[in-house]
């Protein structure tokens, strides 16, 4: 049985223990991706360039690891549950971009928002193919 697996009884079904380990841990991982978020809720242009790149690699750090947790713990976490996840993250991040580029006149904030983004981009697409 593979670490975080639900035990598995006598029939293949999975114990209640397992199976509710299993729902804490999950929610718990969404807990800890809008942390990352909610610390940038009040994102202004003057702070954004600052604010952004850090974001964008908690948020590549977070999803490598749970494309990691989904590649060698199959039972542990579905592809749909991180999909979700990402859906809620991604979101939430156009949100917070949103309201940091309100209003913002300089387009050097425009331009370093729009290259943090593809290397954000870029990196989720070579970490993908990797898998």
């Amino acid at each position: 049985m593979q670490a975080g697996a639900a035990a598995e009884l006598p029939g293949g079904s999975k114990s209640e223990l397992g199976v509710s380990k299993i729902r804490e841990l999950n929610s718990y991982s969404k807990t800890q991706a809008t942390l990352i978020l909610a610390s940038r809720l009040s994102t202004t242009p003057e702070n954004l360039m600052n604010t952004l790149p850090v974001l964008m690699q908690e948020l590549v750090g977070f999803f490598i690891i749970e494309a990691h947790v989904l590649r060698t713990m199959p039972d542990f976490r579905s592809q749909r549950d991180v999909d979700e996840l990402w859906d809620e993250m991604r979101k939430r991040i156009v949100e917070i971009m949103g309201q940091g580029l309100k209003g913002c006149a300089e387009p050097e904030v425009f331009l370093e928002s729009k290259t943090n983004v593809l290397l954000f981009v870029q990196t989720l697409e070579v970490r993908s193919s990797a898998y």
